[in-house]
């Protein structure tokens, strides 16, 4: 079997008498013993005399012509293709509609980014500003309590400690 894989690859240089004197005689040996391949030759070589006794028709001056004409308008259609207003609309919104959503997805997030720090920082300035608060509500209350230079001066002493402290 493997052996007429090979002799077949050989029957067309047999036929043509284009093998080495070796490998002619291989096959002519293999020929001898194989009906399958004998079968197969004996084909080609009827092809083959079928083709050689054939002419090849002449195409008319007026196939070679029409032929022509049809083949330039061909290629002018490919060159340039006719305007067609589906061409213009078919406009692909895939890119920028991924373009759009990133961009607003970066601006979401720098908001929030943004706005997520202010909350503390105002907490804190709320905070500051009750102590703030606190304290002129107990300066207010010890100025009640020591009238006069004595109430200034304790005044002026809590607004220190509050500068300090806040520094």
């Amino acid at each position: 079997m493997l052996r007429c894989f090979f002799i077949r690859r050989k029957l067309y240089d047999y036929l043509d008498s284009s093998l080495s004197e070796v490998d002619r005689v291989g096959v002519k040996e293999h020929l001898s013993q194989c009906p399958a391949c004998r079968k197969k030759l004996n084909d080609m070589a009827r092809v083959l005399s079928l083709v050689t006794n054939k002419s090849a028709l002449e195409p008319s001056e007026d196939f070679w012509r029409d032929f022509k004409a049809g083949l330039d308008l061909k290629i002018d259609a490919i060159r340039e293709p006719e305007y067609s207003p589906q061409a213009k609309r078919a406009f692909n919104f895939r890119p920028a509609l991924a373009y759009a959503s990133a961009l607003v997805f970066i601006l979401a997030l720098g908001l929030y980014v943004s706005f997520s720090n202010k909350p503390m920082a105002l907490a804190r300035q709320d905070l500051s500003l009750a102590n703030e608060v606190e304290l002129l509500e107990e300066l207010s209350d010890s100025a009640a309590i020591y009238p006069g230079e004595e109430g200034l001066i304790e005044e002026i002493s809590i607004i220190n400690q509050l500068d300090n402290s806040s520094a």
